[in-house]
């Protein structure tokens, strides 16, 4: 019998166990788009639909990472060069 730990060794990651994975991690709280409207000085209606879209550009970015190889290797960033500017 497999252990769990083997099980998985050596096989690709899908995309949906990706974001699978990432909503068991990130889990979806409640938000009250009353608080979120007044807070940001925007409408009710404005967050809520702000929040789907929100929802769907984190999973759509997840899947990509995932459908790219990357999933099984650490993700390397490069820091941007940063002009600096002499006070004069």
């Amino acid at each position: 019998m497999a252990t769990s730990s083997s099980r998985g060794a050596g096989r690709s990651w899908t995309k949906e166990e990706v974001i699978k994975l990432f909503h068991m991690v990130y889990e979806r709280k409640p938000l009250s788009a009353k608080a979120a409207a007044e807070m940001l000085g925007r409408t009710e209606m404005s967050c809520t639909l702000k929040v789907v879209n929100l929802h769907k550009v984190i999973e759509d970015l997840v899947g990509q990472w995932a459908e790219s190889g990357s999933a099984s290797t650490s993700i390397k960033v490069k820091p941007k060069k940063r002009k600096i500017k002499k006070d004069e």
